[in-house]
């Protein structure tokens, strides 16, 4: 192979001329050398080629609850405390009739997230009371810093 192909170019040449499983050159080197050339032999881009995305999926809320959690003491009587409790679950590809709708959105959800559950509790009565049982929700996944 020659030397002036990437790493990962070495690998797909690798790949292309029917030897997948050729010894990986950069096996003592650089891991992300390794990295990229083991994922060209396997015809497969390197995840740090990709560009962080966001992701959705749809949840439907299944709880919403206020809670008691403490007295603050006070002179007065003391105050009361009270959190929201949220939990949220994966859409069903069925639709709300019970059927099984093909054109219904929920299937495609399904498809990516058949399972799961977001257990969320907050002190802010205004985001508690946001939540409406059975309700669905679109929930956004984006990278952040730190």
């Amino acid at each position: 192979m020659s030397d002036s192909l990437s790493p990962y170019n070495q690998g797909v040449a690798a790949y292309n001329a029917g030897t997948p499983h050729a010894e990986n050159p950069f096996a003592d080197g650089d891991p992300q050398d390794r990295d990229d050339w083991d994922c060209g032999r396997r015809g497969v881009t390197p995840a740090r080629y990709f560009k962080p995305r966001s992701v959705r999926a749809k949840f439907r809320c299944l709880e919403s609850a206020k809670r008691y959690t403490h007295t603050t003491p006070e002179p007065s009587g003391g105050i009361d405390h009270f959190a929201y409790k949220v939990k949220l679950v994966p859409v069903m590809s069925k639709s709300k009739n019970g059927g099984y709708d093909a054109d219904n959105e929920n299937k495609d959800f399904y498809a990516a997230t058949p399972g799961g559950e977001i257990e969320i509790n907050m002190l802010s009565e205004r985001a508690g009371l946001s939540f409406v049982p059975g309700q669905a929700y679109y929930v956004d996944f984006t990278p952040a810093d730190g």
